[in-house]
Order: C-alpha cells, then sequence, then structure tokens
C-alpha cells in the first residue's frame, strides 16, 4: 500500500482530537466530513496504520476474510474493522477534487486509540493418553476418556474486556481430518478415507450442524456452567475453565486396520457490544489460539486390537492472535468414501 509520503505532499491540516473504539467496531470515514460536502472527488488515497481488514464473517459450513485492499484505499467513503489494539493510530488522507469552478486540495488524518480485551492465560491441562476402550460394546480409539473427568484436552483461559467496552466472548475450533481405514469385505481389503464428499482435504469447522441457534461456537452449552457466547461488561473477565475435547474414532467389526491424524485451532474470539448511534455493524475478531492434534495407528490381531503408535499433545501453546478461523465445510459433512 502506497504511503502517503510518497506522493510528495505536504500535511497542512490535522485533527488534534483522539476517538476511542474497539477492535471489531466498524470505523466508516467519509470525505464530507472533511470539507469536501457538495465536491466532486477526484482522487483520495488512505493510509491507515496497524492490522486492518475490510471484513470477516462466519457461520456453520464457512467462514470468509476480506482484506482491505489498495483498491479500497482509493475510495470514499472508507469502511474498514481493526483486529489489533493500539493507541495514537493516524488514519492519513489525501484528497483532490472540485467544488463548481473551485479546486479542492487537502491532505489530513483523524487519530484513534483503539482498545481490544486482554488475554489474561490461556493454558491446557496435561493431557490424557490415547487408548483403545468398549464403549456401548463397540471399540474406540479415544484421545483421553468421555467426560471431564479425565479427558484428551481442556482449556483454562480467561480474558479482560477493555475498560470502557463490553462485548462478546466465545470460541470456536477448526479441524484437518486425515483418517484412513482398511476392511475386510466379502474376503477382499478395501480402503476407506474420512472426507468431504466433493471437496479435497482442508479446514473445517469442529462444529455440529444440528447445535441450536445459528452462531458458530464450539462449546455453545455443552460444557456447563459456561455458556458461549458469554456478554462481559466493561472492564468485567471471563473466565473459562470447563471446556475440553476428547475426540475418537469407531472400529466397526469389518474394520482390520485404522489410522487417524487429525489437527485442530482452536480460537478464542471476541465481538464488541454495538453502539447506540453506530451505523456499522461489529464483526468478530480473533483474540487467541492454541493449536493441538491427536494421531494413532491400530491393527486387528488375533489376540485383539493393537495400538501401533499413539500420541495427543498441545502442538502451539495458547497465545494472543491476529488469525482469522477459516474454513470452508463442517466436519459433520464428512463421509468414509472408498478410494481402492
Amino acid at each position: 500500500m502506497r504511503d502517503l509520503a510518497d506522493l510528495g505532499l505536504r500535511e497542512y491540516e490535522r485533527s488534534t482530537s483522539t476517538t476511542e473504539v474497539v477492535a471489531g467496531e466498524q470505523i466508516f470515514l467519509d470525505l464530507n466530513d472533511f470539507g469536501f460536502a457538495g465536491a466532486d472527488i477526484e482522487y483520495v488515497y488512505w493510509e491507515v496504520p496497524g492490522c486492518a481488514i475490510k471484513k470477516y464473517w462466519g457461520d456453520r459450513k464457512g467462514s470468509q476474510l476480506i482484506k482491505l485492499s489498495e483498491a479500497d484505499l482509493q475510495k470514499n467513503p472508507l469502511s474498514f474493522y481493526w483486529v489489533d489494539s493500539g493507541d495514537n493510530r493516524k488514519v492519513r488522507f489525501v484528497a483532490g477534487g472540485r467544488r463548481g469552478s473551485s479546486r479542492l486540495k487537502k491532505e489530513s488524518s483523524v487519530t484513534f486509540n483503539v482498545k481490544a480485551p486482554t488475554l489474561d492465560h490461556f493454558k491446557a491441562a496435561k493431557p490424557n493418553p490415547v487408548s483403545i476402550r468398549a464403549e456401548d460394546g463397540v471399540k474406540v480409539i479415544r484421545f483421553g476418556k468421555l467426560g471431564k473427568e479425565a479427558p484428551g484436552i481442556k482449556w483454562d483461559w480467561q480474558v479482560t474486556m477493555p475498560a470502557n467496552s463490553g462485548g462478546w466472548v466465545k470460541d470456536l475450533q477448526t479441524e484437518l481430518v486425515r483418517q484412513e481405514e482398511i476392511r475386510l469385505i466379502s474376503g477382499k481389503k478395501k480402503k476407506f478415507v474420512r472426507k468431504h464428499p466433493t471437496k479435497a482435504q482442508h479446514e473445517q469447522l469442529d462444529q455440529s450442524l444440528f447445535d441450536k441457534g445459528q452462531e458458530a461456537t464450539y462449546s455453545l452449552d455443552h460444557y456447563p456452567p459456561v455458556v458461549l457466547p458469554a456478554r462481559v461488561k466493561p472492564g468485567e473477565s471471563f473466565l473459562n475453565q470447563a471446556t475440553w475435547d476428547s475426540p475418537g474414532t469407531m472400529l466397526e467389526p469389518s474394520v482390520i486396520r485404522s489410522s487417524v491424524d487429525n489437527h485442530f485451532r482452536y480460537y478464542i474470539l471476541y465481538k464488541p457490544d454495538k453502539k447506540p448511534d453506530d451505523i456499522g455493524e461489529t464483526i468478530w475478531v480473533p483474540l487467541a489460539k492454541a493449536e493441538w492434534f491427536w494421531q494413532a495407528e491400530a491393527e486387528k490381531a488375533k489376540s485383539g486390537w493393537v495400538l501401533k503408535s499413539k500420541e495427543g499433545k498441545v502442538r502451539v501453546k495458547g497465545a494472543p492472535t491476529l488469525e482469522f478461523p477459516i474454513y470452508h465445510s463442517n466436519v459433520n459433512e464428512n463421509k468414509w468414501i472408498e478410494v481402492m
């Protein structure tokens, strides 16, 4: 993106006021508010510091991130969202046009203090081992145990709202699925993979399509007493020590070999409250992310199932992030598909 200094123009007017905003709040700037009301604008160049995007949305089947482009920065009005916090951010512009027979040329800036929630901590309990278990009469390879007593992964995180701005927090998990089975069918070995029926391997949302409501949220109401999304008042903190995960795969009678190597990204997101006089919409922005996986290979022997390899752990510890959850389908759309 072009720096205004590259244009060889001098900044001769600068706003002296500072506006406090929050990450995820729509910022809307119009040259009509900077002396161009009633003018024909011939050109404009905006300069936006910090991490800013044009738009982000996500539902239970996909998400999209639209970046702020060079073309966007040469249009009026300008709208965008900040993702990160930072004080004394000066959005600068240079613009020119005509009002009747008079030519207009102006260079100015407007200053913002951008606030966002603080990540107080983001930890995971020591993972429990991968094992082969009997559940309701069916053999299952499981990372940890079902239930909060000994899960594969258990999270502990807390965020604190900015002093002057409340909002909503939620979690969201995506998954990269790598699962294979060898099945013995009518005396023949056949290979199956777990995948989306029409798409190549890709990041998917890890959430039931049948959850109540419409929000893409991992925990929702599955881990009482936590219910997400949760609204948090200005300056207050939200603690989640309830969310856990113990993924597994069933070993059906026809299966003689099974392998899984699934990788997960677990996000914490924030959406600010919409202010009464806001003309735009607020969006979810990322606060933090952790990455984890579980892996196992099992074969059926005469004596029963044998684990050839197994592992499950946090691969990247929980930490602040500006990375948005990007996914293109839901894991519940996957099917076992024969490949040979």
